[in-house]
């Protein structure tokens, strides 16, 4: 395929899977229970890690071995099904159950109820900030691992067995660890502990890089990167959740996934950029202090989300 045309598909399948994400996650939303946001948060978290060890680990090695044509032929029946199994689910009504209203949402006049209505929720101003700088650096290192490894000359299929699939697994029970660790000792020390952990993480991998290891102690970074990635996104989801109002959960969540998608796009351009003028080993030490400034942001902002949210019953 020319360069033009494949850049055309690969920009198409993005639009539309960006486009996908909002209803579907809407749905999330308004199906799992609003008094347990977090412990959603990280089943939700767990299945999107499962679903990258089929896309980013098994059907890579379907493409080394049976061609280029075969895994996207798969991903489209997969899709496919995924469709069809929309039609078996059941939406509770707005009527007749218990419907979450933060606390804003209850006060605040009816002009406010549409997209300022988020903005002026108690914490959205942190939230916001703690949205776009929690995950980007940990996924830009994430990005680059493997073509690292590839780099490094480690065949393909090791990469997707050890990076796709041992990294996804390793994420989806890292997302379940996540939520439980903040329902335990409180979001306030949850959030710089997970935060702490991604940056050592990605200090690992600069050390890692620095001493010109072999692969054993670079798939012992990529590992502790895939189980801070999973914490994250887990408590990061239930967030979310909490700050999408019943009755606006596709216009909140879009919001807050067009801020994330923001950030998650501009750090890993300025580590490529990094990367080639400095090699992998600065740009993942760059990428660990970027995530200890966000560490100390945590500490210092965990404890007043924790406080808006146990106000609602999410934290007992």
């Amino acid at each position: 395929m020319q360069p033009p045309r494949f850049y055309a598909w690969v920009l198409l399948i993005s639009w539309l899977a960006t486009w996908a994400d909002v209803p579907v996650n809407a749905l999330a939303i308004r199906c799992l229970p609003a008094e347990e946001r977090l412990r959603a948060g990280g089943i939700r978290s767990a299945a999107l890690f499962l679903a990258a060890v089929v896309g980013g680990g098994l059907l890579l090695v379907v493409h080394e071995r049976a061609g280029g044509a075969v895994p996207f032929v798969l991903m489209a029946l997969l899709l496919a099904v995924g469709g069809l199994l929309l039609r078996w689910i059941s939406l509770p009504p707005e009527t007749g159950r218990q419907r979450y209203v933060s606390v804003t949402e209850a006060v605040q006049p009816v002009s406010h109820k549409g997209a300022m209505g988020f903005v002026r929720q108690p914490a959205a101003g942190l939230w916001v900030a703690l949205l776009m700088l929690l995950f980007p650096f940990v996924g830009a290192g994430w990005v680059y691992l493997k073509p690292l490894l590839l780099d490094l000359g480690m065949p393909a299929e090791q990469v997707a067995w050890w990076v796709g699939v041992g990294g996804g697994i390793a994420g989806a029970l890292a997302s379940l660890a996540g939520q439980r660790l903040a329902r335990s000792v409180g979001l306030g020390r949850a959030l710089p502990l997970l935060a702490a952990l991604a940056t050592l993480a990605l200090a690992t991998l600069g050390g890692v890089g620095y001493m010109a290891a072999g692969y054993g102690l670079w798939l012992v970074g990529a590992g502790l990167l895939a189980c801070a990635m999973g914490a994250l996104s887990g408590v990061m989801f239930g967030l979310m959740m909490h700050f999408a109002r019943s009755g606006y959960q596709a216009l909140d969540y879009g919001l807050q996934a067009s801020l994330f998608t923001l950030s998650r796009l501009a750090v890993p351009v300025l580590a490529g950029i990094l990367l080639d003028r400095l090699g992998y080993p600065a740009m993942f030490t760059a990428l660990a202090l970027g995530m200890a400034a966000v560490t100390v942001m945590a500490l210092l902002g965990g404890r007043i989300l924790q406080g808006v949210i146990s106000k609602n019953g999410e934290i007992r």
